[in-house]
């Protein structure tokens, strides 16, 4: 015997403002406090607002006996795209992360990776020898070093 196929209407009902699906109070509003934000802002439009954005590395400030150590994660930056200065007890860290022109051209799925410009400004308190600031990068890991003042360093204190 033959098989035959038949075709099948699928009817959906409409959804309306009021109508909730949930079987819960709360996540009836979660779901429609979702609805309401995808008609607000449609797909796509964070991505306009991501491309104009300067994007801000993570830091770990550091207060060590003789000086701070300031860690900044920057991978896949080269040094000489990396600008750290030191201006009114604030430290600053600029830079561009690039994109090899021969990647521009292959088919992405997914694009996750940070590129254009960055940039961060530490306040540092007061007591640091500014001049002597010293920075490196190894890893993607920028480490700067900002010493302290003689009388801002920490000393032993004798507990009698």
């Amino acid at each position: 015997m033959a098989e035959t196929k038949t075709e099948v209407t699928v009817v959906r009902k409409a959804e309306t403002e009021g109508e909730l699906r949930s079987s819960t109070p709360i996540a009836a509003r979660a779901e429609e406090i979702e609805r309401f934000f995808a008609r607000l802002m449609p797909r796509g439009w964070i991505r306009s607002l991501e491309s104009e954005r300067v994007r801000m590395p993570y830091v770990d400030v550091i207060d060590r006996d003789m000086d701070y150590l300031v860690l900044a994660e920057i991978p896949g930056v080269d040094k000489s795209n990396i600008e750290v200065s030191v201006n009114n007890h604030t430290l600053c860290i600029r830079g561009t992360c690039s994109l090899d022109t021969s990647d521009q051209k292959k088919d992405y799925l997914r694009s996750e990776l940070s590129r254009g410009n960055f940039a961060r400004n530490i306040d540092l308190p007061a007591g640091v020898d500014t001049a002597s600031v010293m920075a490196s990068l190894k890893d993607g890991v920028l480490e700067i070093v900002v010493p302290k003042d003689e009388h801002m360093q920490r000393h032993p204190v004798e507990v009698n």
